[in-house]
């Protein structure tokens, strides 16, 4: 653009000093002959060369500095529409990673809430097979247990000593004379040793509230077999 503005003041130059040198040939020409002759003739001639030569310079400068111009103009527009396209070409790739990080985080949430919900079930399924081998486990001992309660709930406490403390002794029936008299004998004499209280009475032993009401039974059944 400054080599344009250039061209067009040499132009406007050349042509305001072709027009003062048209001017003078005209001044010159209204003057007598033998003042100038053929001298301003000669002179209006070369002015008049000059001032076309370089209107023509200036010309082609000028369509030169145009051209450039436009080819410039040209290549910043197509500068400008390879942005534009490159701006949106990544406005879309963006867009569609972004659609991609949604749908794989999208996946990725479903995937944690299936494992999440699988392992809820694995957890409730361990958790009951942990019970039901538990139980399977609890069952022998259950039933030892059980079956040492109904052995004791049907054999009388104590067996033959407490028989012997307590003075239950078997009927004339059940067993004969002469063995009656030795537990009689034996009774007396257990009933002087310290009592023995077996693992079986330990289960079985009264709670402390009930302990003098037990008491008073046996001072009444000791009354009783002394009567």
């Amino acid at each position: 653009m400054v080599r344009l503005a250039a061209a067009e003041h040499a132009r406007d130059t050349a042509e305001r000093r072709a027009d003062a040198l048209a001017a003078t040939l005209e001044e010159a020409r209204s003057r007598p002959a033998e003042t100038f002759g053929m001298r301003a003739d000669k002179v209006l001639r070369m002015a008049e060369h000059e001032a076309a030569m370089r209107r023509r310079g200036a010309e082609v400068e000028a369509a030169q500095l145009v051209d450039a111009a436009r080819d410039e103009a040209a290549r910043m527009v197509d500068e400008a529409h390879a942005e534009v396209d490159r701006l949106r070409a990544a406005g879309a790739a963006a867009r569609r990673d972004s659609e991609l990080v949604a749908d794989t985080a999208a996946s990725m949430h479903a995937h944690v809430s299936g494992l999440r919900s699988s392992v809820r079930d694995e957890i409730a399924r361990l958790h009951a097979m942990l019970g039901a081998e538990l139980g399977r486990l609890d069952a022998p001992a259950r039933a030892s247990r059980g079956a040492d309660q109904g052995e004791r709930v049907r054999r009388p406490v104590g067996g033959p000593a407490h028989a012997l403390r307590t003075g239950e002794t078997a009927g004339p029936d059940e067993v004969p004379d002469a063995v009656a008299a030795d537990a009689v004998a034996d009774r007396d004499e257990a009933a002087a040793l310290p009592a023995v209280v077996l693992p079986e009475q330990r289960d079985a032993e009264p709670s402390p509230a009930a302990a003098p009401a037990s008491s008073a039974a046996g001072s009444e059944g000791s009354a009783q077999r002394t009567s």
